[in-house]
Formats: C-alpha cells, structure tokens, sequence
C-alpha cells in the first residue's frame, strides 16, 4: 500500500467506521435523528447536522488533495 493509499484509508476510517482513534464520526452520530442533529441548543454554536457537513466537506477535500487535486475551498465549507 504506498503511502498516499494509507493516509486516504486513515481518512476514510476515521469519518466511516475502524478508525484508530476510536469511535468514528458516523459512529458516534448513529442514533442521532435529523431533528436532534438540526437543533441549535448554544447560540451561536453550530448544530450537528452542520458539523458533519463541514466534517464531509474537509473529508472530501483532503482526499482530492492526496490525490493530486486542488479542490476549491468555499466559505460554506471552511466556516
């Protein structure tokens, strides 16, 4: 596996499932429902529907960039 192939999987798994850290994003956010993950508790927080958009965004992101890319970063993603 060269080296760009094993930081992909890193990235991969640390946002789908057997991430190194522990439990992985979509691990953690399982059992969520759509409206608790829209909510806004904290004022001026984001909720956790936007955290794992912006999660996704940067996941997707890193993977272009591994992969020669030059993704364009938006403010919507890099809030």
């Amino acid at each position: 596996m060269s080296e760009r192939q094993r930081l992909l999987d890193l990235v991969d798994r640390a946002y789908k499932a057997h991430a190194w850290h522990g439990p992985a994003l979509l691990e953690a956010v399982s059992g969520v429902t759509p409206a608790l993950a829209a909510k806004h508790p904290v004022r001026g927080a984001h909720s956790i529907w936007e955290l794992v958009e912006h999660v996704a965004s940067w996941n997707e992101i890193v993977a272009k960039r591994l992969e020669g890319g030059t993704p364009e970063v938006t403010p919507e993603s890099n809030f």
